[in-house]
């Protein structure tokens, strides 16, 4: 397990965020044997509000992982993802996790992030959007929000419980 915990201030206005990772390792082998779950098994029949996401590029996830200096290859590398068996280059988690804010905006009008946990079940590749429902969790105060990311198979790669800013 690789942890890290790191504190970003923005300039402009203080506000502080924070990004806390706990990563596992996996076996190359075995990642292309991962499958996302059905929406409908994860949901479990909330009442989803949804949205899509423009495609997600090889470019843009180029860029994005140049500004986190992420060396995974698994995004870059079109042939070595191949070789471990997947359709192409993999979506990093943290580019999945930003996406989330904007459709949050968009889903649930004035809604801004207090939290984001993101539990990660499958890869999801590039060149193709992402798919973003969401549901309301634990009250009827709709501060607290479960988002479901997927792919447009409708297999669900990521799983994030979000709570609204104080």
């Amino acid at each position: 397990m690789l942890g890290a915990d790191i504190v970003l201030v923005d300039r402009r206005d203080g506000k502080l965020a924070r990004l806390q990772a706990q990563l596992r390792w996996i076996d190359l082998a075995a990642l292309s044997r991962i499958k996302p779950i059905s929406l409908t098994r994860a949901a479990r029949g909330a009442d989803l509000a949804q949205t899509r996401t423009g495609i997600v590029t090889q470019n843009a996830i180029d860029v994005f992982v140049r500004l986190c200096g992420d060396p995974n290859p698994l995004h870059t590398d079109r042939d070595y993802a191949l070789t471990a068996g997947l359709k192409g280059t993999v979506i990093p988690g943290a580019m999945l996790a930003a996406l989330v804010a904007p459709a949050l905006r968009f889903a649930h009008l004035g809604f801004d992030i207090g939290t984001l946990s993101m539990r990660f079940l499958a890869p999801m590749v590039s060149a193709q959007g992402v798919n973003i429902s969401v549901c309301e969790i634990g009250g009827d105060d709709g501060r607290r929000l479960r988002v479901f990311l997927s792919d447009g198979d409708d297999g669900v790669a990521a799983i994030g419980d979000v709570s609204a800013a104080a």
